[in-house]
């Protein structure tokens, strides 16, 4: 049975995690904390509420677009699905696609066919009721898949490849209906381009939130999902146990909440995934926010705790390119709109709000991307304010990042359809290398990508802000056919910023 852990005995854990909320909450933040987020007008941003957005270079023009999906506050109706094209310098404008409506629903772009260019996933209400579709971007538009998917709100969208196979599978998690009694929670198989039979997870969850990370370092990607299970609410990691097979790890977080929202991220540098869950806690009687510190593949440590918010979201992102992870969370606490930002102190599970002065927004969300391309993290907030908002926040913090270096020592060893593919790790000016992740890129043409998407350019220009696809690893395996293979590898840091590609290998 995996170990549940905390600081202190099981009868003084409530006053230990009060003690530890008011120490956070007074701790003195680090001058650099200081430096406020400036918005940058907008006008074309339209706001929703029941909101969903996603970050992502559609036109492969070097900077991060931005779709965005909802409905007006109080409305039923009105759903509604914009893509923003951005000049470069983060000013957008309406890109002139027409996209069907979503709302209450989530939204992710993923280079699912391997073509180079990046593909979007919606799922959430319609006009014609719940629907979850695939939309290929053809380089003029973004038309439909066909793909036969359930059709969900209420939950999550997440692209990773589950099978070990190179190209993206599709996880969905949420309601189908409007009483959500039997909830969804799925992988639907990618098998070249198509989608195959949805395969269930152990627990079956709606209105929930989930993300794919290889928590156990062990070369596969495994799940967290938060939601509603049963009669109440739970936090679940579950385990890759091959073959699109997942199982429960048997890890049980100290807290679980409700109206929750999570990510993955190292905070402490060590080289493995931490995790961040936040939302209404019913053992505390609050809107919570947690840090788990992962401290082996059964061991998640409660490293912080402190006031959070609940139907929201949370995010991992470090905005002063020190190489510490920082995170963003929205939401509503204490029925007050809240958008807080948290500066890693770079102590064990210190964390502090720089008071950054953001809208506080509720049913929506805030993520980071580089709107502007100068290097640092901006963030976007889209949801319910005093009225429905998208407001992208400039980055004024005065820091200096530089690209990680290139890996390299490339190897290839095969053995029959399996092939192991390692590298000599790279270096960066702030994040550690042990918490550097590497993005894979492999191809059947010289450059290319058409097996293992890089979602990134030539140059190493990630085309979404996230962690790589290999992980924290040196290595990756994949199971391939008989064929002549291209391939190379890049560092990414702290801030999701790609350092440039290694040379090209090949293997046969």
């Amino acid at each position: 049975m995996a170990k549940l852990s905390h600081r202190c005995p099981p009868a003084r854990l409530h006053l230990a995690v009060c003690l530890l909320t008011l120490t956070l909450a007074l701790a003195p933040l680090p001058a650099r904390a200081a430096y406020p987020f400036f918005e940058i007008a907008n006008p074309a941003l339209a706001g929703y509420a029941y909101a969903a957005a996603a970050w992502g270079d559609v036109d492969g023009d070097g900077d991060l677009d931005i779709v965005i999906a909802g409905r007006p506050y109080g409305s039923g109706t009105g759903h509604t699905t914009q893509l923003y094209l951005n000049d470069g310098h983060g000013t957008f404008a309406a890109s002139g696609i027409a996209l069907p409506g979503y709302s209450s629903g989530a939204a992710a772009w993923g280079d699912y066919d391997g073509d180079g260019d990046l593909d979007l996933a919606l799922c959430g209400q319609t006009d014609a009721g719940r629907a979850t579709k695939v939309y290929r971007n053809t380089g003029a538009t973004l038309e439909d898949s066909g793909a036969s998917l359930v059709g969900i709100d209420e939950g999550s969208l997440a692209w990773g490849d589950a099978d070990g196979d190179g190209d993206l599978d599709l996880l969905v998690t949420g309601c189908p209906d409007g009483t959500c009694s039997a909830p969804v929670s799925v992988v639907y198989p990618n098998q070249g381009g198509t989608f195959g039979e949805a395969v269930a997870l152990p627990v079956q969850m709606g209105y929930s939130d989930a993300a794919w990370g290889d928590y156990d370092n062990d070369g596969d990607l495994d799940i967290a999902i938060t939601g509603r299970l049963g009669g109440g609410y739970a936090t679940r990691l579950l385990r890759n146990q091959g073959g699109l097979s997942f199982g429960d790890s048997g890890i049980r977080l100290l807290y679980d909440v409700s109206n929750g929202a999570l990510a993955w991220g190292d905070f402490d540098r060590d080289g493995d995934l931490d995790l961040l869950l936040s939302g209404y806690n019913g053992s505390l009687g609050g809107d919570y926010y947690c840090v788990y510190r992962n401290r082996g593949p059964t061991d998640f440590f409660l490293a912080a705790t402190a006031f959070g918010a609940e139907k929201g979201s949370a995010a991992w992102g470090d905005y002063d390119s020190d190489g510490l992870p920082d995170f963003a969370l929205t939401g509503t606490r204490d029925n007050v709109r809240v958008n807080s930002v948290y500066h890693n102190n770079g102590e064990e599970g210190s964390f502090g709000d720089i008071s950054a002065e953001l809208i506080g927004v509720s049913d929506g969300t805030a993520l980071w991307g580089d709107a502007d391309n100068d290097g640092d993290l901006d963030l976007l907030v889209v949801g319910h304010g005093a009225t429905d908002v998208a407001k992208l926040y400039r980055n004024g913090f005065p820091a200096t990042n530089q690209r990680p270096t290139a890996p390299s020592g490339l190897r290839a060893t095969v053995a029959g359809s399996r092939v192991t593919l390692s590298w000599t790790g790279s270096t960066d000016d702030h994040t550690a290398a042990a918490s550097l992740t590497y993005n894979l890129r492999v191809g059947t043409t010289p450059g290319g990508g058409e097996v293992v998407p890089p979602q990134a350019d030539a140059g190493g220009r990630r085309r979404v802000p996230a962690l790589g696809n290999a992980g924290h690893g040196l290595s990756a395996v994949l199971d391939l056919p008989a064929g002549t293979y291209y391939w190379s590898v890049q560092a990414v840091d702290s801030a999701y910023v790609g350092g440039p590609f290694a040379s090209e290998g090949t293997f046969t």
